[in-house]
């Protein structure tokens, strides 16, 4: 009998770990595809858009499922897939979510509307981090173009996302 009890206590665990890693799994796999040489024009703009409207997305509606540690490894895993400088995307990343997580309280109960605008402005405001911090690597001014489309993407991309991931987060329980 114990050691079905201890079976079914491993299994419990295992579980709550899954749920836990699950979105930082997943953005692991679509950085890793998204890396994939397909040769498509902004494809490293789109890879970028989708992670931080996930990253807004988890840290308003589930901050546990990306701890900081997950969000340091995700920016840098992103940084050498799409050959930024390294640590650039981890900060970036980690403001959004500190930002997200600061106005989680007042998001999580409104209309997809302000949803929207709020991830569209935190996503802008992650990129305008991004985009200085590339300028001081480079020790130049960079031109703002990709950055702009990836925040066009972000705000376009928000709302198919927004579908894809609310069943998840309502799975998850």
């Amino acid at each position: 009998m114990t050691g079905l009890l201890l079976l079914e206590t491993l299994l419990r665990g295992a579980e709550t770990l899954s749920r836990a890693l699950l979105p930082t799994l997943f953005l692991v796999l679509f950085l890793v595809l998204a890396a994939a040489p397909f040769g498509l024009p902004g494809q490293a703009e789109a890879a970028l858009a989708v992670l931080l409207d996930s990253v807004f997305f988890w840290s308003v509606f589930r901050p546990a499922a990306l701890p900081a540690l997950a969000l340091l490894g995700l920016g840098l895993l992103a940084d050498l897939l799409f050959d930024a400088p390294l640590g650039l995307t981890a900060l970036a990343l980690l403001a959004e979510s500190a930002l997200a997580r600061r106005l989680r309280g007042k998001l999580v109960r409104q209309a997809f509307p302000l949803l929207w605008l709020a991830a569209a402005g935190a996503a802008l405001t992650a990129l305008a981090l991004f985009w200085l911090g590339a300028d001081l690597a480079a020790r130049a001014l960079l031109p703002p173009g990709p950055l702009l489309l990836a925040a066009l993407l972000a705000a376009g991309l928000f709302p198919p996302l927004l579908r894809l991931l609310r069943p998840l987060h309502e799975r998850l329980g």
